[in-house]
């Protein structure tokens, strides 16, 4: 996927990933394609050359990143970059953040002259990415296709980042600094009362036609359509000036 990003001439510095796909191999792999890399790292027992001897993330974090970190710019956190080496990635650069207590995160950047505080504010686009998928398997029922067909199934996640997409827009239009989330309900719960009301009107009209022969005689019947029609005009008014307001 990555190759063929590069290959349709997608322009980017960096692929920012979790922690999932932090193994050296992948690293280098993204970087012989073109790209740098931005990812978290996990805790676990890969050695990182630093000034000559091999450490563990834990063992660099004890013995030298923690006595070393600093306040970083813009951001709550301390924080210290440490150049190591990596087998096939060769020189990276290690960012270990702390909230000042117990609590300590690492992340890798294939770029050596980053700071903390850009790889951070680049690292966190990935936020979104993250808020994208929880909304979509929440609310638009991404992952929830039915139909096994390969075809079907790339459909489906198209029209879904479309829907997003448009609610995104919305959102940008009117400078709300909301999520998709509460603007999904609020979409939901606008079209299941016109959806209600509409309902309510055809079942009132249904009842009043059927019943006009009743009354017909002492009113006009031009008028009791006309009345019919004012009816309708102000439900339909009524939901233009919803579509509007979006």
């Amino acid at each position: 996927m990555v190759s063929r990003a590069y290959a349709q001439g997608i322009d980017a510095s960096f692929v920012l990933f979790d922690s999932w796909y932090s193994h050296d191999s992948f690293i280098s792999n993204i970087m012989n394609i073109g790209y740098g890399v931005i990812c978290r790292l996990k805790k676990g027992r890969v050695n990182y050359t630093y000034q000559g001897k091999s450490y563990t993330l834990k063992q660099l974090w004890q013995n030298t990143a923690k006595k070393m970190t600093r306040s970083i710019h813009g951001f709550p956190y301390k924080g210290v970059c440490l150049k190591v080496l990596l087998p096939k990635s060769g020189e990276v650069s290690l960012l270990f953040v702390s909230d000042g207590k117990k609590e300590w995160h690492a992340f890798l950047c294939t770029d050596t002259e980053y700071d903390p505080s850009q790889i951070l504010s680049l690292y966190a686009r990935r936020w979104a990415i993250e808020v994208f998928f929880k909304d979509g398997k929440r609310l638009l029922y991404m992952g929830k296709e039915q139909s096994e067909t390969f075809d079907a199934a790339i459909a489906t996640y198209g029209l879904v980042v479309v829907r997003y997409l448009i609610l995104v827009y919305i959102l940008n239009k009117y400078h709300s600094c909301t999520s998709c989330g509460p603007l999904f309900k609020e979409l939901v719960k606008t079209h299941c009362e016109l959806l209600m009301m509409n309902t309510i009107w055809s079942s009132i009209k249904e009842v009043l036609i059927l019943s006009s022969g009743l009354f017909l005689t002492e009113i006009d019947s031009d008028r009791f359509l006309s009345f019919l029609d004012i009816v309708e005009d102000a439900i339909l008014m009524q939901e233009q000036k919803i579509s509007a307001k979006l």
